[in-house]
């Protein structure tokens, strides 16, 4: 299944890049109002700028600070987005002390889970964390 996946910014480019190497459409967004597809062609993964974000998202790639957040989100939910992922930087004042190498949380469509304030953020769009290996032992 193909899916399309909006980055906003990225730690390096080799994420962007797996995912058309998976055969995803990305678009990625690297300053207000400036966007790129990156596509795979024969077996180079290349970029052409483009006109603004797909109408329909379906998974939104955030790397951004914790405040662009709410606005962030906010514009996964109205693209229709059923997954966000966001990640943060291991400098990052929300970094739990086990996290302090840089992490990922990743959040689907449904009922809420967590309590953690940008997670609480996340929930209230109805994006929800998936079940870990640990929880469903």
């Amino acid at each position: 299944m193909t899916a399309t996946v909006r980055f906003v910014d990225w730690p390096s480019g080799d994420v962007p890049e797996a995912f058309v190497r998976a055969g995803h459409e990305v678009v990625v967004q690297g300053g207000p109002d400036v966007y790129a597809g990156w596509q795979l062609h024969e077996s180079d993964v290349t970029t052409e700028r483009v006109t603004g974000t797909p109408a329909h998202v379906d998974l939104l790639y955030v790397y951004r600070p914790i405040d662009e957040l709410p606005g962030l989100v906010e514009v996964g939910r109205r693209a229709g987005a059923t997954v966000v992922c966001v990640q943060f930087s291991a400098a990052s004042p929300e970094a739990p002390p086990d996290r302090r190498g840089g992490w990922s949380e990743v959040f689907r469509r449904g009922p809420a889970r967590r309590t953690r304030s940008w997670t609480a953020l996340l929930e209230s769009a109805s994006f929800k964390q998936p079940p870990t290996v640990t929880d469903q032992t």
